[in-house]
């Protein structure tokens, strides 16, 4: 008992102790998966800013590509300019990849701010007088006042950070450096005439190139271009792009999708301006300030690899800025991440789970192999006090006859049906235990036959009736007639009978009655025939039922009470019903016995007309 009690406190504490390795190992995976999403959270967003960046990098690359090629010096004289100009922008349509981005070039001086000026004409090449459009009244407004000064006066550019920052810092006086109107939009560079003054302030003559852009081209083949080569993937884009102009009422000039850039209830993972100091607008992700300036300090033009420098917005207002966008896919990073963490949380608990499940089968499977391994154990002592009651009468026998006690015809008679029984009894026990062996391996074969009820009761009492008979029971018989002939393996059959009827003699107590009935069923979906064995004995209790089938197993009130026996009879039997197609059921309560049922299906069936006869008489 107090092995059995330390097996178990070892097997309790082997129990908590895994709980406790699976309960660390869960632990030990969600904070794990919380730093890596924090990382992957952190990964992605500085993914999306070097996109963002990368995006308005090549914006601003194609559109320095334009303004390298009509570079124009400030030596040649306007007839050279425009002669200049014209060569200049049919080559760059010839190699440019988008050829239909600039819509026209317009050269304007500044002298009496006049609104003619002279615009390129595509077919010739030529200038000719035109009107500047009434889109640009704006920005020769702008270029007007620019003009007047030799260089342009602080605040005429637009600030280039928070608003309350001092003002950008003039661009440098050389001929490489152009501006953007971000609300036309329009290119536009600078020419001074050292030589020629301004007729009011004797400043030198500004001559201005303005070259507009095609917005729809931008819109519909530029930055969608730009969005998928930065923001795409495999199934698509991951983020949802869109580029805006303005702050207040902003419009939209390119989305990714429907409804994204206009859906006031959500704010995007970042935004950046595209033109001047890359800076967040309205929200999103914080960028550094660009190298050469600082925040509140201003923004200093840098040269591009162009050899242009950078593009700097013209206006004053932020009314024209443009910013790009990006949302991801998911909803925000954050909800993306999230997901991620929540498809690997449950990968990981699924795999905890697994783990936990298969651990819980190792120790289920130890347990049971524990189970098996004691009831083999009982089997092997059962099983030898079952092979030495009949070895001991025998030896007894023939050490009698051996020492000359016996020494009438009389004693021999009775000393040599003695050792006959007790050897019979012994090869009964042999041939039982080598039945079950070739019953669990399948190695037994049936010879299925059709055979009457009744036949295959009466061979099976008359087999046991010298063991009814010397143990004193009474056998009562209820065969019901006409009962439907049954397909099976009579030595089978006879043999599971007999177990059954053994087992009433060995368990029947005192009342030494053993009831056998035969009837045909008819309350289940098919007919049955159900062969039924009946004692009046000590009982099984409730929850022993499920295991008095299992081999080797016995009743601790049966070993109790030192009644001895295999514990192969009942699981012998219901192996081989099964085999012939049948089932074996127990009913039993403690103290008033128990019966045994052997459900078998008709031989080929049954007539309905035959099922009414036989219904109605076990009715009467």
């Amino acid at each position: 008992m107090m092995i059995r009690l330390s097996e178990n406190a070892g097997m309790a504490v082997l129990v908590l102790g895994l709980a406790a390795v699976l309960l660390a190992l869960g632990v030990l995976q969600y904070r794990s998966s919380l730093q890596v999403s924090e990382a992957t959270s952190e990964q992605m967003q500085a993914s999306l800013r070097g996109s963002l960046m990368d995006m308005r990098m090549a914006l601003e690359r194609e559109l320095t590509l334009i303004c390298r090629d009509l570079q124009v010096r400030d030596t040649d004289s306007d007839m050279e300019i425009m002669t200049q100009l014209g060569g200049r922008v049919e080559q760059w349509r010839r190699a440019a990849s988008h050829p239909e981005l600039v819509s026209s070039v317009f050269v304007w001086q500044a002298d009496a701010g006049h609104h003619q000026g002279l615009q390129l004409d595509p077919a010739s090449g030529d200038f000719e007088k035109s009107n500047l459009p009434a889109q640009f009244e704006p920005l020769r407004q702008q270029l007007l006042q620019m003009s007047e000064f030799p260089s342009p006066p602080r605040g005429m550019l637009k600030p280039s950070f928070a608003p309350g920052s001092p003002a950008a810092i003039p661009p440098p006086q050389d001929s490489e450096f152009w501006m953007i109107d971000e609300n036309i939009p329009a290119l536009v560079h600078r020419v001074v005439k050292p030589g020629a003054a301004h007729p009011r302030h004797k400043a030198p003559a500004v001559t201005w190139i303005i070259v507009e852009l095609n917005l729809q081209v931008l819109s519909q083949q530029i930055l969608p271009e730009l969005s998928q080569r930065y923001f795409g993937g495999k199934g698509g884009l991951v983020y949802q792009v869109a580029v805006l102009r303005g702050d207040a009422q902003p419009s939209v000039l390119y989305a990714s999708g429907p409804g994204f850039a206009n859906d006031a209830g959500t704010t995007p993972d970042a935004s950046l301006t595209l033109f001047g100091p890359p800076m967040p607008m309205g929200g999103g992700l914080a960028l550094a300030p660009p190298a050469g300036g600082r925040a509140g300090t201003g923004f200093r033009p840098m040269r591009s690899a162009n050899g242009i420098g950078r593009l700097e917005p013209l206006r004053n207002s932020n009314d024209g800025d443009w910013k790009v966008v990006a949302r991801h896919r998911e909803g925000s990073v954050e909800a993306a991440v999230a997901g991620m963490r929540r498809r690997n949380l449950a990968l990981n608990f699924g795999i905890l789970l697994v783990l936990a499940v298969t651990m819980g089968l190792i120790v289920v499977a130890s347990l049971r192999a524990r189970k098996l391994a004691q009831l083999q154990m009982d089997f092997v002592a059962n099983v030898s006090h079952e092979l030495r009651t009949p070895l001991t009468g025998i030896l007894s026998a023939a050490q009698n006859i051996a020492d000359g006690v016996v020494d009438s015809p009389h004693q021999f008679t009775r000393y040599g049906s003695a050792i006959a029984g007790q050897a019979q009894q012994l090869s009964d026990l042999v041939e039982q235990i080598l039945l079950f062996s070739a019953t669990q391996k399948d190695r037994h074969r049936y010879n299925f036959e059709t055979l009457p009820v009744s036949r295959l009761v009466d061979k099976a009492v008359s087999s046991l009736a010298a063991t009814i008979h010397s143990s004193g029971f009474v056998v009562e018989k209820q065969i019901a007639p006409d009962l439907p002939q049954v397909r099976v393996d009579a030595k089978a059959f006879a043999q599971s009978l007999q177990n059954l009827i053994a087992n009433a003699v060995k368990y029947g107590g005192e009342a030494r009655w053993i009831g056998i009935s035969a009837s045909l069923e008819t309350s289940s979906p098919q007919p049955e025939v159900a062969i039924t064995v009946a004692d009046r004995g000590i009982g099984v209790a409730a929850s022993e039922l499920s295991h008095i089938f299992e081999p080797f197993y016995r009743s601790p009130s049966v070993t109790s009470a030192q009644i001895h026996g295999s514990g192969l009879g009942l699981p012998l039997a219901k192996s081989m019903v099964r085999a012939m197609g049948g089932r074996l059921t127990a009913k039993s309560s403690p103290g008033n016995g128990s019966a045994f049922t052997i459900h078998l299906p008709p031989a080929g069936g049954i007539a309905e007309d035959s099922l009414a006869t036989v219904t109605a008489k076990s009715d009467s």
